[in-house]
């Protein structure tokens, strides 16, 4: 039904890419998780819920020492188009480890630009650095987006796919 492009088609880029890092039998140096935000247009409510309860509040109250084992944060919440950068939100000090890391012409684009109205804000608001990915526009976005006309025919599988190589290789590379 309705949320295939936001946030299923995220959903399944993500499950796809730990696929392909088991299939792989990669072995990162750090751990790779990946949370699946519930409640995003409400407030936030997963991931603030998620940092208050496991990681530092919002006031800086350190909850556990999970808070000093996240070193980064990687947010896909701009549809089911291709990933094609990265928002630094003022992060310059870690743009040459991305220059690295997202190295395909097709995702190499940096911008030091601010994205708001995604999870990723919660993060950098504690201290975790955090970033957005960018992904193309589709042409459906204004159509479609929170209606329930948001279906999985609107989801372009090539895109799907292409994204879920991406964002294993940059988990690869960052961990």
């Amino acid at each position: 039904g309705s949320s295939a492009s936001d946030n299923a088609a995220g959903v399944a880029t993500l499950l796809a890419a730990m696929a392909l890092l088991k299939e792989a039998e990669a072995k990162p140096r750090r751990t790779i998780k990946i949370a699946l935000w519930g409640g995003h247009e409400g407030a936030f409510a997963g991931s603030l819920g998620y940092l208050e309860r496991e990681v530092r509040t919002i006031a800086g109250e350190i909850r556990s020492p999970l808070f000093h084992d996240i070193s980064v944060y990687l947010n896909i919440d701009n549809g089911a188009g291709r990933i094609r950068c990265v928002y630094f939100s003022g992060l310059n000090d870690l743009r040459t480890t991305f220059e690295q890391i997202l190295v395909e012409p097709e995702t190499s684009t940096i911008t030091i630009q601010a994205a708001n109205q995604t999870d990723h804000e919660l993060f950098d608001h504690v201290g975790i650095p955090a970033f957005q990915l960018i992904q193309d526009p589709l042409d459906t976005m204004a159509r479609t987006h929170h209606t329930t006309l948001d279906r999985p025919e609107f989801v372009p599988a090539d895109a799907t796919r292409a994204n879920a190589v991406t964002v294993a290789s940059a988990l690869w590379r960052l961990a």
